[in-house]
């Protein structure tokens, strides 16, 4: 399959190791040194209720990044999709925390108000978004006062194996449109049947993203997608960055993707939390990608 064609139809495109794998590696490694991931990073329960300072620093703004944004096929992927004009709109380090370290008082205090962990960080260390597994969403959820013409550009900086949370993509659940979270998705045997609220639906396979270090996923911001936990012993550290059009450009992909998409612009209620039958973490501490009531 042609690649315009994948982005249109399946709403991502992959490549291995568009980046230097080593100095993915570098950057890995320079983060574990400034942010070691253990217990420490998180408040103590007698704490939890105390209005925390939001903390405004990012942690990617102290490396050198410019392996990733002056990289000419990388610059030439993006444009095909973008066109010409686009802008850096987000990045940010995602952090796949460790299930063995993570807190287990935090099962019963965690509600449905947050598709991360981060109001259970400590605010020194809040300068990266934290994970514990999080369920198939659309980045579009973030931003649900804008136009969905941006993509996210996801680059693993070491080795992604099963147990080491790896993102999951939905093919072709994109071409639903932006749509409210949790989503309509029936699991039926190796097939997973997404309902939108319009009644379409979108039958897909689950795309497991095994990686290692240089390996970048580019997608669709409708594209549903989500994690397991991270059953390894260490961090699984990602960068995540969000790239949009500055100007509408009618032969970019994201354009003729969009065209096929009734609704391409967000709306106000993105999230009803009502819809869920089970809190973010089940009885045993363990954080999972959910179906809605039936």
């Amino acid at each position: 399959m042609k690649e315009s064609e994948k982005f249109i139809n399946l709403g991502y495109l992959d490549f291995k190791g568009m980046f230097d794998k080593n100095l993915c590696k570098k950057l890995n490694t320079s983060i574990l040194k400034v942010r070691k991931i253990n217990k420490n990073i998180f408040v103590k329960k007698k704490d939890y209720s105390i209005k925390k300072t939001k903390n405004k620093n990012n942690i990617i703004d102290q490396f050198d990044l410019d392996f990733i944004f002056k990289n000419k096929l990388f610059l030439n992927k993006i444009k095909l999709i973008l066109g010409e004009e686009f802008e850096i709109y987000a990045k940010r380090i995602i952090c796949g925390v460790p299930n063995n370290i993570f807190p287990k008082w935090i099962s019963s205090k965690m509600d449905l108000n947050s598709i991360n962990v981060g109001k259970f960080i400590k605010s020194k260390y809040g300068d990266l978004r934290y994970f514990h597994g999080i369920d198939y969403h659309q980045d579009i959820i973030d931003f649900s006062q804008e136009e969905g013409n941006f993509v996210t550009v996801y680059i693993y900086l070491d080795k992604v194996t099963k147990k080491m949370s790896p993102l999951n993509l939905l093919p072709g659940t994109h071409l639903g449109g932006p749509s409210i979270f949790p989503h309509n998705l029936i699991f039926k045997k190796k097939k997973i049947i997404y309902e939108t609220e319009e009644g379409q639906l979108f039958y897909s396979n689950n795309k497991n993203l095994i990686g290692d270090a240089g390996d970048v996923w580019i997608w669709h911001n409708c594209l549903l997608h989500g994690t397991q936990i991270n059953l390894a012993n260490e961090a699984r550290y990602s960068l995540r960055i969000i790239l949009r059009q500055k100007k509408k450009n009618n032969s970019s992909l994201m354009t003729k993707t969009n065209k096929k998409i009734k609704n391409t612009v967000s709306f106000k209620k993105m999230i009803d939390f009502s819809r869920y039958e089970t809190l973010d973490l089940n009885k045993r501490n363990i954080s999972q990608l959910r179906n809605l009531k039936k």
